[in-house]
């Protein structure tokens, strides 16, 4: 397992994860708007938009593993999962403003299964919403799968 650690800017209360080259600033406003409320992830081609609880800087671990983790859930406030298609091969982590280091990840070009794990953060509450940790786990599928929730949070939304 490869892990890394990177800090994106929620602006609009969310980050993105998206294909590098194919997915240039990908539209997710339709996604949002016809999410169930019990996910906090919203879909479009080549992009998944991570909802956050804050508007500010957001502290997230990618994990790049061979398969579906097994995970004791219950640290975990609430995990959702959905498909990831990378034709590039490149996995970019956009912060939904103009960054100077923007994290591109090379992957083997395909799809990828993304869960995000929702953790309370250890920092103290500065009154900017719920300070959340982002925990990201990638692997490679074969098939398409539905976005999911895989643990369901005590409050249908946290921001």
């Amino acid at each position: 397992m490869t892990t890394l650690h990177v800090a994106p800017y929620a602006s609009h209360f969310q980050f993105r994860v998206e294909d590098s080259v194919v997915c240039d600033c990908c539209d997710v406003a339709d996604a949002w708007a016809d999410l169930p409320t019990d996910r906090r992830l919203a879909t479009a081609v080549h992009v998944i938009a991570v909802g956050t609880a804050r508007y500010a800087v957001v502290p997230v671990a990618v994990h790049l593993v061979e398969g579906a983790p097994e995970l004791d859930f219950s640290r975990y406030r609430h995990v959702d999962e959905a498909d990831l298609l990378l034709p590039s091969g490149v996995m970019h982590l956009d912060d939904g403003v103009a960054s100077d280091s923007p994290t591109r990840i090379p992957l083997a070009p395909g799809r990828y299964r993304i869960r995000v794990g929702y953790t309370p953060a250890t920092e103290p509450s500065d009154g900017q919403g719920e300070h959340l940790e982002y925990q990201l786990w990638v692997w490679p599928i074969p098939l398409a799968a539905d976005p999911a929730v895989i643990k369901q949070g005590l409050e249908v939304w946290a921001g």
